[in-house]
């Protein structure tokens, strides 16, 4: 897939980018036993720990298999603390089962946090 798809994140809202894999005939490709990881960094090759670190471990990526659908989420609590910022980086990446060993880098793009107007506590 490899798509450059540029996201903007509300910040104090919840993000969700849903993503299907399908074959050639519009099927469904089953990704059980796949797993998953989404960084977003302020440049591509910054040293400091992810402004976002997204996995499927940690609940970040939510991979329903036999639907080949893969969420992404971003909480209201994480993007509520981010800063507003401009051109920071992404990329997402799709890991096989281990016997495969393959490894998809299918999405990277800018990743813009947009401010909030409405102010809660």
């Amino acid at each position: 897939m490899n798509e450059y798809i540029d996201i903007a994140i509300q910040q104090g809202a919840t993000f969700i980018l849903p993503i299907y894999y399908k074959d050639s005939e519009g099927e469904p490709i089953d990704l059980t036993g796949y797993t998953a990881k989404m960084q977003i960094r302020q440049t591509r090759n910054a040293e400091d720990p992810a402004l976002v670190d997204l996995t499927t471990e940690n609940g970040g990526i939510i991979i329903t298999a036999d639907e080949g659908l893969v969420t992404i989420i971003i909480s209201s609590e994480i993007t509520a603390a981010l800063d507003v910022l401009i051109n920071g980086v992404y990329d997402f990446f799709l890991f096989a089962p281990e016997a495969s060993g393959l490894v998809y880098k299918d999405l990277q793009g800018k990743a813009t946090v947009e401010g909030r107007t409405t102010k809660w506590s």
